[in-house]
Protein backbone atom coordinates (compact mmCIF):
# COMPACT_ATOMS: atom_id res chain seq x y z
CA UNK A 1 0.00 0.00 0.00
CA UNK A 2 1.43 3.36 -0.98
CA UNK A 3 1.67 6.42 1.23
CA UNK A 4 -1.02 9.07 0.84
CA UNK A 5 -0.07 11.95 -1.43
CA UNK A 6 1.07 15.14 0.26
CA UNK A 7 -1.50 17.90 -0.39
CA UNK A 8 -0.37 20.67 -2.71
CA UNK A 9 -2.06 24.06 -2.87
CA UNK A 10 -1.81 24.65 -6.61
CA UNK A 11 -2.96 28.27 -6.37
CA UNK A 12 0.04 29.06 -4.16
CA UNK A 13 2.28 27.13 -6.55
CA UNK A 14 1.03 29.28 -9.45
CA UNK A 15 1.60 32.53 -7.51
CA UNK A 16 5.15 31.42 -6.66
CA UNK A 17 5.70 30.65 -10.34
CA UNK A 18 4.47 34.16 -11.25
CA UNK A 19 7.05 35.50 -8.80
CA UNK A 20 9.77 33.53 -10.60
CA UNK A 21 10.33 30.77 -8.03
CA UNK A 22 11.99 27.60 -9.34
CA UNK A 23 10.54 24.11 -9.06
CA UNK A 24 13.24 23.29 -6.52
CA UNK A 25 12.26 26.27 -4.36
CA UNK A 26 8.57 25.42 -4.54
CA UNK A 27 9.04 21.69 -3.91
CA UNK A 28 11.34 22.44 -0.98
CA UNK A 29 8.72 24.66 0.64
CA UNK A 30 5.98 22.00 0.45
CA UNK A 31 8.22 19.80 1.16
CA UNK A 32 8.06 17.16 -1.56
CA UNK A 33 10.67 15.31 -3.61
CA UNK A 34 11.44 17.31 -6.76
CA UNK A 35 10.72 14.36 -9.08
CA UNK A 36 7.38 13.73 -7.38
CA UNK A 37 6.61 17.43 -7.72
CA UNK A 38 7.32 17.35 -11.45
CA UNK A 39 5.12 14.25 -11.88
CA UNK A 40 2.25 15.72 -9.85
CA UNK A 41 2.58 19.02 -11.69
CA UNK A 42 2.24 17.36 -15.08
CA UNK A 43 -0.82 15.43 -13.88
CA UNK A 44 -2.42 18.61 -12.52
CA UNK A 45 -1.74 20.95 -15.46
CA UNK A 46 -1.12 18.65 -18.42
CA UNK A 47 2.18 20.31 -19.29
CA UNK A 48 5.68 20.43 -17.90
CA UNK A 49 6.74 22.81 -15.16
CA UNK A 50 9.23 24.53 -17.49
CA UNK A 51 6.60 25.41 -20.10
CA UNK A 52 4.00 26.57 -17.60
CA UNK A 53 6.59 28.48 -15.54
CA UNK A 54 7.63 30.53 -18.55
CA UNK A 55 4.00 31.52 -19.17
CA UNK A 56 3.32 32.45 -15.54
CA UNK A 57 6.59 34.30 -15.07
CA UNK A 58 5.57 36.55 -17.95
CA UNK A 59 2.26 37.20 -16.19
CA UNK A 60 4.14 38.20 -13.04
CA UNK A 61 6.39 40.57 -14.99
CA UNK A 62 3.34 42.13 -16.61
CA UNK A 63 1.64 42.63 -13.24
CA UNK A 64 4.70 44.43 -11.89
CA UNK A 65 4.97 46.66 -14.96
CA UNK A 66 1.27 47.53 -14.79
CA UNK A 67 1.42 48.35 -11.08
CA UNK A 68 4.47 50.58 -11.59
CA UNK A 69 2.76 52.32 -14.49
CA UNK A 70 -0.43 52.97 -12.52
CA UNK A 71 1.57 54.35 -9.57
CA UNK A 72 3.47 56.66 -11.91
CA UNK A 73 0.27 57.95 -13.52
CA UNK A 74 -1.34 58.53 -10.13
CA UNK A 75 1.38 61.06 -9.26
CA UNK A 76 4.17 59.00 -7.76
CA UNK A 77 7.03 61.19 -9.00
CA UNK A 78 9.89 58.76 -8.16
CA UNK A 79 8.09 55.97 -10.07
CA UNK A 80 7.37 58.30 -12.98
CA UNK A 81 11.06 59.30 -13.08
CA UNK A 82 12.17 55.65 -12.92
CA UNK A 83 9.86 54.57 -15.73
CA UNK A 84 10.85 57.59 -17.80
CA UNK A 85 14.51 56.62 -17.51
CA UNK A 86 13.83 52.96 -18.27
CA UNK A 87 11.45 53.44 -21.16
CA UNK A 88 12.54 56.72 -22.71
CA UNK A 89 16.29 56.74 -21.98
Amino acid sequence: MSRPKKPINWEIVKKKMEAGCSAKEIAGAIPIDINNFYDRFKLEFGKTFAIFADELHSVGDGNIKFTQYMKALSGNIPMLTLLGRERLN
